[in-house]
C-alpha cells in the first residue's frame, strides 16, 4: 500500500488479508522478492498462532446492503482484530457553498447520501484523473461508507478513500485516493484489475497475471463493480445481484474465519 506521497501507488492493502498489518510496505513491493517471501512467512506464522488483524468491513457492508442480521454480527474487536474506529481530528465538512455545487452538478441520484455529499470533491477529481466518478463513489462506499473520519486501526488506512497514513482532510484524502485509482487505471487498463490493485496492490495483480486469488480481493472487485453500475443507473440482472449477495456473504464468512469467530 502506498503512503500519501508522490510515490507510485502500491495498492490499498497488502497482497493477502491474512498478512496485515505485518510488513505491509514490503509486501506491496515487487523489487525484493526475498523480502516479500519473508514477510508472508512471518505473517502466516502470526496468523496461525494468534489470529490475524482484520477490519469489520464485511459486517458493515452486510448491514448497509440489507443482509440477514446474522450475517452482520461480526464483532468489532476480537483478539488482534482491532477493526475500525472514528478519528477525533478536525476536518473540513461540506459547507453550504459546497452543497450548492453538488446541486448544480446533478450527479449521483442513485449514490448513497453519505457519499453523494462529497460530489464537489469526487466529480472534479475524477475528471482530472480520468477516472469514472461512479467508480470512485463505489470505492468510497466500500472503503469508508462516506465517513471522512473512518480509521482502520490495524492498517492505519484513513479517511474517505482509506489511504495509508494519509490526512483525514476530505479534499486531500479524495485527491490522493482518486489519483491512485487513475494511476492504476493507466497501468492495467481494465476496471476489475484496477480495483484488485487498489485492494491488494499492483504487485499482486502482476504476480498472478490478473485478480489475485485472495478472498477479500475477489469479493471486493465484485462489490465495487456492482455498486458502480448501480450508482450509474444501469440495469442489474438477477444473476448479477445474486453474485453480489454471494460475494458479500463470502466476505462476511471470510472475516469471521480470519478473526477467529465461529
Amino acid at each position: 500500500m502506498t503512503e500519501a506521497s508522490g510515490d507510485p501507488p502500491q495498492g490499498r492493502f497488502v497482497d493477502d488479508a491474512r498478512a496485515r498489518p505485518l510488513c505491509r510496505g514490503a509486501l506491496a513491493l515487487s523489487h525484493w522478492p526475498w523480502l516479500r517471501r519473508f514477510c508472508l512467512a512471518l505473517a502466516l506464522l502470526v496468523t496461525v498462532r494468534s489470529g490475524c488483524p482484520c477490519a469489520p468491513l464485511a459486517a458493515v457492508l452486510a448491514a448497509e446492503h440489507g443482509a440477514h442480521p446474522a450475517a452482520a454480527a461480526l464483532p468489532w474487536s476480537l483478539g488482534r482484530c482491532r477493526g475500525s474506529t472514528r478519528a477525533r481530528v478536525a476536518i473540513t465538512w461540506p459547507t453550504a457553498a459546497d452543497l450548492a455545487i453538488n446541486r448544480r452538478l446533478h450527479w449521483g441520484a442513485h449514490v448513497p447520501a453519505r457519499v453523494r455529499r462529497w460530489a464537489y470533491l469526487i466529480v472534479p477529481d475524477a475528471a482530472a484523473a480520468g477516472v469514472d466518478s461512479y467508480l470512485v463513489a463505489a470505492v468510497m462506499q466500500i472503503e469508508s461508507l462516506g465517513d471522512p473520519l473512518a480509521w482502520n486501526l490495524d492498517s492505519d488506512a484513513r479517511g474517505l478513500m482509506q489511504v495509508l497514513h494519509a490526512s483525514f482532510e476530505p479534499a486531500i484524502n479524495v485527491r490522493v485516493g482518486v489519483g491512485m485509482l487513475g494511476a492504476l487505471q493507466q497501468q492495467f487498463g481494465r476496471r476489475d484489475l484496477m480495483l484488485a490493485a487498489y485492494n491488494a496492490g499492483p504487485g499482486a495483480v502482476e504476480q498472478y497475471g490478473g485478480i489475485p486469488p485472495f478472498t477479500e480481493t475477489r469479493d471486493y472487485v465484485v462489490l465495487a463493480e456492482y455498486d458502480r453500475d448501480r450508482y450509474a443507473g444501469l440495469h442489474l440482472s438477477a444473476a448479477r445481484t445474486a453474485r453480489f449477495k454471494a460475494a458479500l456473504a463470502d466476505l462476511v464468512a471470510f472475516k469471521r474465519r480470519i478473526c477467529g469467530t465461529s
